[in-house]
């Protein structure tokens, strides 16, 4: 008895969602809907009972049809709910209409709410008309919930700010602005019907930078370019070294993601354990999935290693340099951090990524391609890698 597990690949049209599956024991991954078959023998021993086949819809969603038409409306600020202590001023030249609203304090507490009607379910431009003697951060809530926040200008002068491609609803939404830490002159609300993401290219041409790329290092470069603006890809992170989570969505939905999400380690007292992530990932894909593989870099400290900035004493700073380690050796690297040109936290780095680099070697000599997603979330500062700055980052 042969069982055949199909990955799903969703298909968005709009904003509609629809599943491809495909099963042919025989057949390799390639730019289309790539498969997982696994084979099962009928047990000898035990009987087996029939259970009934449960079902799935294929749209397990609901979404909204878009109607895209020309709209447009102006929604004076001094017309709108002010609250408090925001009120209505006439002082500054160049406004619209009968005023504008000022007096909005610097604890976030005042803000103006305008009641606006949509015409009909689609993404729209809210242009707001500014005035501003610093930058003030804005918050935007839609319905109660936040929607965003903008930074104002500091020119003095109406400016329009706009955020482009909000999707709404059809019929009456409360759309609230509230300064957080500053006063302002808000003049009005401007709505119109986006057109600017209609306008964005789906053409990925597929091409890898390296031109010496392994063939199956362009066979996903081309399923993907084929894909892009097209489908939806579906994938799950899975942990441990195997693939329990992607299995529970086999097992709840009948399908498998293409996908498999997993982090990588560099090796340190066990090159068998790191090298279990590397086998699963190479396993899926020959199984016909997509692997792509993350890197959480614990940072090489001899006494507090961690991939947390608050947990270990690793400072990348110090690990900058304006050697050319690219071009150099192994050994010259080596001699460079004898002589005390390049820090111990330099070279640490470079053993770590040598490291790295053997376990995705291990996956080219088999000729398996990965997404590779390393040091990510970079901007921010919980990760050691991303502490001191983009610069050094």
């Amino acid at each position: 008895m042969n069982i055949c597990r199909p990955i799903a690949l969703a298909a968005a049209a709009a904003a509609a969602v629809s599943a491809f599956t495909a099963c042919d024991k025989n057949t390799k991954m390639t730019a289309a809907v790539p498969i997982i078959v696994e084979s099962v023998s009928d047990p000898t021993t035990e009987p087996t009972t029939t259970l009934p086949v449960e079902t799935y819809p294929d749209y397990p969603v609901t979404y909204p049809e878009i109607e895209k038409q020309t709209a447009g409306n102006l929604y004076e600020a001094e017309n709108g709910e002010l609250k408090g202590g925001a009120i209505a001023a006439f002082d500054l030249p160049e406004f619209s209409g009968d005023g504008y609203v000022t007096g909005f304090g610097s604890e976030g507490k005042a803000s103006v709410a305008f009641d606006i009607d949509v015409p009909s379910n689609q993404h729209y431009d809210l242009s707001f008309n500014i005035s501003s003697e610093k930058a003030v951060d804005c918050r935007i809530t839609l319905g109660g919930q936040q929607l965003t926040v903008f930074k104002t200008n500091d020119s003095g002068k109406f400016t329009y700010i706009t955020l482009y491609g909000v999707f709404l609803t059809k019929g009456m939404q409360k759309l609230e602005i509230t300064p957080e830490n500053g006063d302002m002159c808000l003049d009005y609300l401007k709505i119109e019907n986006n057109t600017s993401l209609s306008d964005i290219s789906y053409d990925a041409k597929g091409e890898l930078v390296n031109k010496n790329a392994g063939e199956s290092a362009k066979e996903l470069m081309s399923f993907l370019s084929e894909n892009y603006g097209k489908h939806m890809i579906t994938g799950q992170y899975a942990s441990g070294g195997g693939s329990s989570e992607l299995d529970l969505i086999y097992r709840t939905t009948g399908k498998y993601p293409v996908i498999r999400f997993s982090n990588t380690d560099v090796p340190d007292e066990s090159f068998d354990e790191s090298f279990k992530e590397i086998d699963a990932a190479a396993e899926w894909y020959l199984n016909g999935g997509i692997s792509c593989l993350s890197w959480y870099w614990s940072s090489p400290s001899d006494t507090k290693s961690s991939i947390h900035t608050e947990e270990t004493d690793f400072d990348i700073s110090k690990a900058v340099t304006s050697q050319k380690l690219a071009e150099l050796t192994e050994e010259e690297i080596r001699e460079l951090y004898s002589k005390g040109d390049i820090s111990r936290e330099c070279y640490g780095i470079i053993l770590d990524i040598d490291n790295m680099a053997g376990q995705l070697t291990s996956l080219k000599n088999r000729g398996v391609p990965v997404l590779w997603r390393p040091l990510t979330e970079g901007c921010g500062t919980l990760f050691c890698w991303g502490e001191n700055g983009a610069k050094r980052y």
